[in-house]
């Protein structure tokens, strides 16, 4: 996907600046990635919200699923050696803590003010989770994110709320892709807070050298 890339996803996941009637290609590629397990834990954790969201993903997600089963079907199986067992038996196992952030997303959707949130810029905050790179944004009505680029690349699924950019109004259980290099200030829409689910594979980089100040004081 590209850095100017905008995925859209609406209930039938379909490219909305083609018009067309099937899902894009950097929308199925990314519910691709999901499938396969080539996603870090935190785009997977926007993935799965979005699937809940918006049901017609996985439609998507369950034909990669199938197609990746039938190509397991036709590789040769190898014997697994007895310390590959062992070492696999012997590892800890980590605490679970899906339900947890899982639980975090579902109040940030429904009722956002049972959870704690760090300030980050002016009418701005930050709900962090116990995943790298996946955070909560909290965006109050018609403020605009610090005009920032991106050191990797961010996946935005919006919870609450309408977020809006150049490319349009996006909704609730709507995904937007920004890339590496890809400079943007999103904001909320004047009718109300925003909520969003945001994953990033790199930090944001601030282009306002008083925001990159704040950040590092306030940061939490």
């Amino acid at each position: 996907m590209s850095s100017q890339t905008i995925i859209r996803a609406v209930p039938d996941p379909v490219d909305q600046t083609q018009g067309g009637g099937a899902p894009s290609a950097d929308y199925a590629a990314l519910m691709m990635d999901y499938a396969s397990g080539a996603l870090t834990p935190a785009e997977r954790l926007v993935v799965a919200a979005h699937a809940q969201m918006q049901p017609a993903a996985l439609v998507l997600i369950e034909a990669a699923e199938a197609v990746g089963g039938s190509l397991l079907e036709e590789i040769e199986p190898a014997e697994m050696s007895a310390a590959c067992l062992t070492r696999g038996r012997s590892r800890p196992r980590r605490p679970a803590r899906r339900n947890n952030v899982e639980a975090r997303v579902a109040l940030a959707q429904s009722a956002p003010d049972a959870l704690h949130w760090g300030w980050i810029a002016p009418g701005i905050r930050r709900h962090k989770l116990p995943i790298a790179g996946a955070a909560l944004l909290r965006v109050a009505a018609g403020r605009a994110a610090p005009s920032h680029d991106h050191g990797g690349q961010e996946l935005t699924l919006v919870l609450r709320g309408a977020l809006v950019d150049e490319h349009g109004v996006h909704r609730p259980g709507e995904i937007v892709f920004a890339g590496p290099g890809l400079a943007h200030a999103p904001k909320a829409a004047e009718e109300g807070e925003c909520v969003c689910l945001i994953s990033m594979s790199g930090s944001w980089r601030l282009a306002d050298w008083r925001h990159r100040l704040a950040a590092r004081f306030f940061a939490s």
